[in-house]
């Protein structure tokens, strides 16, 4: 979903990608990143494709 915040320049967009244990239906990790986009086309593809790039990147979770 896109939410413009401050100006009607300005727009950003969250990514949020859920994994779910298949089993027992339960959320086992949640992804969520920001990208700011100006322009649209393989511009914003690209956004798109490098944030989910990060988020996917974070998972599995690093044990402490």
């Amino acid at each position: 979903m896109g939410i413009p915040l401050g100006s009607d320049t300005a727009k950003i967009q969250t990514i949020q990608i859920d994994i779910i244990d298949p089993a027992s239906k339960r959320l086992i990790w949640r992804g969520t990143s920001q990208y700011r986009y100006d322009q649209g086309g393989e511009y914003k593809v690209k956004s798109i494709q490098q944030t989910i790039i990060a988020i996917l990147g974070q998972f599995p979770p690093k044990k402490e």
